[in-house]
């Protein structure tokens, strides 16, 4: 693990990666970490916390070369998974 300098610095190393599944920052400056969460290129992005693990109730997938189609899991998974259609049902006629 390495640190960096400044937040510019951290991003810098951060996406010049050939991977984005998951990535962590550590600070005690919560301004640095939001600022960071914006430019990072991962699909994953936990502050304070390692990068491991995952909640299955949320999408979860990678940037670049970690990911394969659409994020899994959460509302993208029922999105992935289904297809949303217009069905419009009107009272039957009585015969006779």
């Amino acid at each position: 693990m390495s640190q960096a300098d400044t937040v510019g610095a951290a991003l810098d190393a951060a996406n010049a990666v050939r991977y984005g599944l998951a990535a962590s920052v550590f600070t005690a400056d919560l301004d640095a970490a939001l600022s960071l969460v914006d430019g990072l290129a991962a699909g994953q992005i936990k502050i304070n916390a390692p990068s491991t693990g995952v909640d299955f109730h949320l999408p979860f997938g990678g940037e670049r070369a970690s990911s394969l189609g659409p994020r899994e899991q959460g509302k993208a998974a029922q999105d992935f998974y289904t297809t949303l259609r217009t069905v419009t049902v009107a009272p039957s006629r009585p015969t006779g």
